[in-house]
């Protein structure tokens, strides 16, 4: 799996995004596979073809805007999510953040073979799952620091370190799920590691929010500067 950091940072407007890119094998099968919630996926107004993580969306192939030709691919469909960190509002006491997964319609695409079927989808699925554990691990790390600068410049060091650190953590989580599911192909495996992706959202439930709240704690002298500054 390949991941793409954006470099877009500003002092106090923050954007930051990792790419993942993931290939996998066609599937022979599907029986044990077949969707049956109800899904509802939300787009971005700003982005076109950006799908939000949500608990109510599953994918499903039309998802997939990209279509080549079989004989030319080694993989049967290619999964792309993003993880974006923007900075919303800043006031004496906190800092907002929203920490959000994306799926990707425009870039993730699918061959034209016709037998997909939903056991390759669910595997799909579960990577877009493994990148929303990822944004959950972020806002837990956001979520515990408390910013006491005022220049912004060790929060946004912070905000930085805490985003790769989460970000290589679930890369090595990615990688170890397409190996265990040899591409989702195991059934058996691919079973264990659906309950176990399920098992770790839960645990950061608390995280789920895509709003996050960093308390800010700034000394009297920096809040009596900007006092100073306003009486001028």
């Amino acid at each position: 799996m390949k991941k793409i950091k954006s470099k877009t940072i500003y002092a106090i407007l923050l954007l930051l995004g990792v790419v993942f890119i993931s290939g996998y094998f066609l599937i022979p099968s599907e029986e044990d596979f077949v969707p049956k919630e109800k899904e509802f996926c939300a787009y971005t107004s700003d982005k076109d073809g950006y799908i939000l993580w949500s608990d109510s969306c599953k994918l499903n192939w039309n998802n997939f805007k990209r279509v080549i030709e079989d004989s030319t691919s080694y993989y049967k469909a290619k999964t792309i999510t993003e993880i974006g960190v923007e900075h919303f509002e800043t006031s004496n006491d906190s800092i907002v953040y929203f920490v959000r997964t994306y799926f990707k319609e425009k870039k993730s695409y699918k061959t034209n073979d016709l037998n997909l079927g939903n056991a390759l989808l669910k595997h799909e699925q579960l990577h877009f799952d493994i990148s929303e554990l990822g944004a959950r691990k972020i806002r837990k790390e956001y979520n515990s620091y408390l910013s006491k600068d005022g220049s912004f410049y060790i929060t946004n060091k912070f905000i930085n370190s805490a985003f790769n650190k989460c970000i290589s953590e679930i890369d090595v989580l990615d990688s170890l799920y397409d190996e265990e599911t040899n591409h989702g192909s195991n059934y058996k495996e691919q079973a264990k590691w659906n309950k176990k992706v399920a098992k770790m959202l839960n645990k950061y439930k608390e995280y789920a929010n895509p709003r996050v709240v960093m308390k800010r704690k700034l000394s009297q002298e920096y809040l009596n500067l900007g006092k100073d500054k306003s009486d001028e």
